[in-house]
């Protein structure tokens, strides 16, 4: 493929379908969401946690998969109009001052930077804004954090725990099923694996009514890369 519009035109199958399959397990979630609440004992609660575990686990899988056709689409066909501006000059003037200063423990995890300067990758700062950042930023912390977890010895970069903490501050109170605190989501002792399905719903790449999810993903990357 030479073009961003070849890449979109030969992928377009492949993310329609997995958008399709995305609305049906976001139904049966749902449906398996109510069977909690309304489970009459125990046994009961039990198997329809289990039930509803299993296909949260499916539509983060799903959802991941769309972000990596999303983040390879940039990563391939970088856009000509990238420009960092706003709270991402922000946060990385921030940091940089941390780091500058010598007080790299008030950066929590990011302390790891271990004096390097702290930077966006300006190739993804494009796009309209959700909560301030870039479409494309949010794509790329996505999409990484499912990419890479569960590698050993292998941490989130600090610039994608940046985006991850800028979205938890911008939604203070959000609905079942959707999160970005990266050091949340234990469950019966299981820690959470995956936060692809709350960076679709922070894009807006969910249906909405009559406009499905697959129609504002297409509409981001096609305003992104071939505008």
């Amino acid at each position: 493929m030479e073009t961003a519009l070849e890449y979109l035109q030969g992928t377009k199958v492949a993310a329609e379908s997995l958008f399709q399959v995305l609305d049906q397990y976001q139904n049966s979630w749902m449906r398996s969401f109510v069977d909690c609440v309304n489970s009459e004992n125990i046994t009961e609660l039990r198997s329809h946690k289990e039930m509803l575990f299993s296909i949260d686990l499916s539509r983060e899988v799903i959802a991941g998969s769309i972000l990596q056709i999303a983040h390879a689409a940039i990563e391939t066909y970088p856009p000509f109009n990238c420009e960092k501006a706003g709270i991402v000059v922000d946060i990385e003037r921030t940091v940089n001052a941390y780091i500058k200063s010598g007080e790299l423990k008030k950066l929590g995890k990011s302390s790891k930077l271990n004096g390097d300067r702290f930077s966006f990758p300006k190739k993804f700062c494009c796009g309209r804004l959700v909560a301030d950042l870039p479409v494309g930023l949010i794509i790329y912390a996505g999409r990484n954090q499912y990419n890479h977890f569960g590698e050993v010895n292998r941490k989130l970069s600090p610039q994608n725990e940046a985006i991850f903490r800028h979205l938890n501050l911008s939604y203070p109170a959000l609905p079942n099923g959707i999160c970005f605190d990266l050091d949340s989501g234990r469950t019966e002792g299981r820690k959470r694996q995956f936060f692809s399905w709350s960076i679709l719903c922070a894009l807006g790449w969910v249906r909405q009514n009559e406009l499905s999810g697959f129609d504002v993903y297409l509409k981001d990357l096609r305003s992104i890369l071939c505008e």
